[in-house]
């Protein structure tokens, strides 16, 4: 038994269609991001090779860290390195975010490093091309954002 339906008719019941299957993924992705639970930044199996900011380079060599200034030692660095492992509420990303306060990391078996923004006014940390961040109180804010500071 078919549908007998005019070609207006049958390009009504495809814009209905295509309709439906918008909103249904438009709601699935605000229910996967509203119902996401908090993840670390990076994984637990990550191992950073470098750390590049504005203010300072810092390189792993083998089981110790080199810097551009003297004002990190291994344990500051190492501490600061746990932050990233911790886990954070996931948000939507700000994109009009400014460039100004960007960390980059270099981690083991990739080609590319990745970046990541600190977005000050609204407490997040976000990669730079993602459409994702990761939401922070003011302490943890300040605890990433001390690689930033100049030497």
């Amino acid at each position: 038994m078919a549908l007998k339906l005019s070609k207006r008719g049958w390009n009504n019941v495809l814009i209905f269609a295509i309709l439906l299957f918008i909103i249904v993924i438009n709601f699935s992705q605000k229910r996967f991001l509203e119902t996401e639970e908090a993840s670390p930044i990076l994984a637990p199996s990550a191992q950073v090779l470098s750390i590049q900011t504005a203010a300072r380079q810092i390189d792993r060599l083998g089981p110790s860290w080199r810097t551009s200034d003297d004002s990190w030692d291994a344990a500051a660095i190492d501490s600061w390195l746990t932050l990233w492992f911790e886990p954070y509420p996931v948000t939507d990303a700000n994109p009009n975010i400014a460039l100004d306060k960007m960390i980059r990391l270099q981690l083991l078996a990739q080609q590319e490093p990745i970046i990541f923004i600190l977005d000050e006014p609204l407490l997040r940390i976000q990669p730079a091309n993602g459409d994702w961040a990761w939401q922070l109180n003011q302490q943890q804010f300040d605890d990433f954002a001390q690689v930033l500071i100049e030497p």
